[in-house]
């Protein structure tokens, strides 16, 4: 494991966790998404449920990042950060709240051939 440091004096660790991605979502459709561009980087994808499981997920598959969906269906979002920041207060945590990007509406669609 090292460490690099940024001119803004923040510094990261790297080698300290697994490639690992763990999603919590009542569907699949974040996981779904996730998993095709990180099974390309050779990153493993969990997805679980609901934040119920979200302690035992956290300790077993020990992410390097949690992507959270905050307006899942009887799911608290400020209930899911509270758990993930008990657990580790420096894992990265972006939250979701709106259908993922698709490949048109980002602007990435296939181009025609010709």
């Amino acid at each position: 494991s090292h460490v690099t440091a940024h001119d803004n004096g923040t510094t990261i660790a790297h080698g300290s966790r697994e490639p690992r991605v763990l999603v919590v979502e009542d569907g699949a459709r974040l996981s779904d998404a996730f998993r095709v561009i990180c099974d390309c980087l050779g990153v493993a994808v969990e997805r679980i449920p609901s934040s119920d499981d979200l302690m035992v997920a956290l300790r077993n598959f020990r992410p390097m990042v949690v992507v959270a969906e905050m307006d899942a269906v009887g799911q608290d979002g400020c209930n899911v950060l509270m758990t993930i920041a008990a657990h580790d207060r420096d894992l990265p945590v972006p939250a979701s709240s709106s259908p993922p990007p698709t490949p048109a509406s980002s602007g990435c669609a296939p181009r025609a051939s010709s």
